[in-house]
């Protein structure tokens, strides 16, 4: 799906973002909070390849800062 969305960027790139969406998507499941999912990643790599367009090793080291912001969701609400 990354690559559907961003044919020019690093497969490494989007493997490291899918690793931490299902990560996170394991993290979250005990705790009663939605998981990421695609629109997440899709969320995540979307904002490393605009902030650092043309630079592959800052878009790397920027998926960890962005992640918190771009894979957290807010809990399950009630019913819901």
């Amino acid at each position: 799906r990354g690559k559907a969305h961003f044919p020019v960027a690093a497969a490494s790139l989007l493997e490291i973002a899918a690793e931490m969406v299902a990560d996170d998507r394991d993290a979250v499941a005990e705790r009663g909070l939605c998981p990421p999912g695609g629109a997440e990643y899709l969320d995540l790599l979307r904002a490393v390849i605009r902030q650092w367009p043309d630079d592959a090793v800052r878009q790397k080291a920027g998926l960890d800062r962005i992640r918190s912001f771009a894979l957290r969701k807010h809990p399950k609400e009630p019913g819901g």
